[in-house]
């Protein structure tokens, strides 16, 4: 309610916080922090919930608190922290960064995003940058081949989530990448913007039509309704060339009765239609038998199944498909 009442907010919550365990009585302390911007409040939250709490609600309810930092004081004292954390803590306030409306707090997540020694820490700038049509941040996610691969499939989670201006053009270099769950994303997000054309990954003609498309000439319906990718599919998730490992539940409860939606799901699809599948056990397998038909030749993969115990198929590791599936 003011600068005066600060420390007695600030008392408050160091005496009572700790001792308290019922997550409804914690959230009301941390929420009743809102209004209290000020340096210290960033420092208490930080050691008090940012650094030592695995409570994912009361994570997220601090950093909301601290999404009304304004002092530039304040803004600084959150730079400052995120740099001196480490790990899962320093991706939490690169977090609470990005909920920040200041400049400060946006010139640091550039620069993390564009030089920050860990890979890691670059993606959780890029996800704290990430909104719509904000597209100052397509430069970020230039599809330049560096880093990890989390990181380039990171930079395509947030061209697709920009969904504007230059984020289609970068999208598109996305499509050569070397690993293929990157340039299925990529596709993926292409035809989601294309209004369902897929052109597969001829860059050249989704530039075409890009191009069409911002000149306002008339964009032609080639491609259109065509699925994305050529790959197989385990419960409707594609199954991209690489390695794969399906993990099975063969517990007791899985010899329960479909659901109506799961026997829907069962009528809609043509390779199990007509096959005797009634229970959640009977169409896990169903669904394994078609994955494994239908499994890239270049891939590998292993089964691991459990109930009481855990087993696996292959005690070699990952096995080549093609010759045993």
């Amino acid at each position: 309610s003011g600068d005066e009442d600060l420390p007695a907010v600030l008392k408050l919550f160091r005496r009572q916080f700790t001792p308290l365990t019922g997550y409804g009585d914690r959230q009301r302390l941390i929420l009743g922090l809102r209004g209290a911007d000020a340096p210290e409040r960033c420092k208490l939250l930080s050691s008090r919930v940012l650094e030592p709490e695995k409570d994912a609600r009361l994570i997220r309810d601090a950093i909301f608190v601290l999404s009304d930092t304004r002092r530039t004081d304040s803004v600084e004292e959150a730079i400052a922290q995120s740099r001196e954390a480490r790990g899962w803590t320093r991706w939490r306030w690169l977090q609470a960064l990005g909920s920040m409306a200041h400049p400060a707090a946006r010139a640091e997540l550039f620069e993390v995003a564009r030089n920050g020694r860990a890979s890691a820490d670059r993606i959780a700038a890029l996800r704290a940058l990430a909104r719509p049509q904000d597209t100052e941040v397509v430069p970020l996610c230039a599809a330049d081949g560096e880093g990890a691969w989390q990181l380039r499939a990171a930079k395509v989670r947030v061209l697709r989530t920009i969904a504007a201006g230059d984020a289609f053009p970068a999208l598109v270099k996305h499509l050569k990448d070397p690993l293929p769950r990157v340039r299925y994303d990529a596709q993926e997000g292409l035809v989601t913007l294309a209004e369902g054309r897929d052109f597969g990954d001829a860059a050249g003609l989704w530039l075409d039509w890009w191009k069409a498309k911002q000149e306002g000439r008339a964009v032609s319906n080639a491609g259109h309704g065509v699925p994305v990718g050529r790959y197989g599919s385990y419960y409707g998730i594609p199954l991209l060339p690489g390695r794969v490992c399906f993990i099975i539940d063969v517990s007791g409860s899985m010899n329960e009765e479909l659901s109506r939606s799961c026997l829907d799901y069962v009528q809609r699809q043509r390779t199990l239609r007509g096959k005797k599948i009634t229970t959640r056990l009977d169409l896990a397998k169903a669904e394994l038998i078609r994955a494994l038909q239908e499994l890239d030749r270049k891939s590998a993969f292993q089964v691991i199944w459990y109930a009481s115990h855990v087993q696996q198929w292959s005690r070699d590791g990952a096995r080549k498909a093609g010759a045993v599936n």
